[in-house]
């Protein structure tokens, strides 16, 4: 059963980083979403999303408890996410977030990043994910062109 319980949702300035990948001026109004995810009774996740205000203003007031945040932009905001850049590392958890996750200060993380845009390139939010790395794992398929 998966789940998800906001922690943080307030509008704030972005920061020069978020504003460079959003492709918006720095200070500029932003969104912040931070979520405890779960699955059956266990957090797994902390995923924090920065949103441009003016694109989403809508989920500053949505309740996004248990909800998916991709449908939530489709229905309340008209905007569909198609392709994303995701990157993933592993660091050693904190001690917050040690203790949202349920586990010890120093134990493995892997911190998934993203860029999500629209169909025509537009930037819709960055993200940061945190997962617990006895209750995550990364899989992917990997293709390769042929030459021509």
């Amino acid at each position: 059963r998966p789940t998800a319980r906001v922690l943080v949702q307030r509008l704030r300035p972005a920061t020069f980083d978020e504003a460079g990948k959003l492709g918006i001026a720095p200070a500029a109004q932003v969104i912040e979403l931070q979520r405890l995810r779960g699955m059956d009774d266990t957090p797994v996740c902390v995923d924090t999303v920065v949103l441009v205000h003016s694109r989403a203003a809508a989920l500053l007031t949505v309740d996004l408890n248990d909800r998916s945040l991709y449908r939530s932009l489709e229905l309340h905001c008209g905007l569909h996410v198609h392709r994303s850049a995701y990157s993933v590392r592993a660091v050693a958890a904190d001690e917050r977030l040690a203790a949202l996750l349920e586990i010890d200060p120093g134990a493995p993380v892997l911190v998934g990043r993203e860029v999500a845009y629209t169909g025509d390139g537009v930037p819709i939010l960055v993200g940061v994910n945190h997962y617990r790395g006895d209750a995550y794992r990364f899989e992917a398929e990997l293709y390769r062109a042929r030459p021509r």
